[in-house]
């Protein structure tokens, strides 16, 4: 049970991180990908331009 509520929990996190840039008090991008810092784009594409990123779900 604790395995699964973390997972959950883990990826509430990053859905939010990931749209934080997008929030109208930034403005910083249209969409989570389009925001060059995000890792947004890594996960929706498998690539990863900063070299040191992991996929949440090979580390849960």
């Amino acid at each position: 049970m604790y395995f699964y509520t973390a997972t959950i929990n883990s990826w509430q996190k990053l859905e939010y991180i990931h749209s934080n840039p997008c929030h109208e008090r930034w403005k910083l991008a249209t969409e989570p990908s389009k925001y060059y810092y995000s890792s947004a784009l890594c996960y929706e594409t498998e690539l990863d331009d900063f070299k040191f990123l992991t996929q949440i779900n090979e580390t849960l």
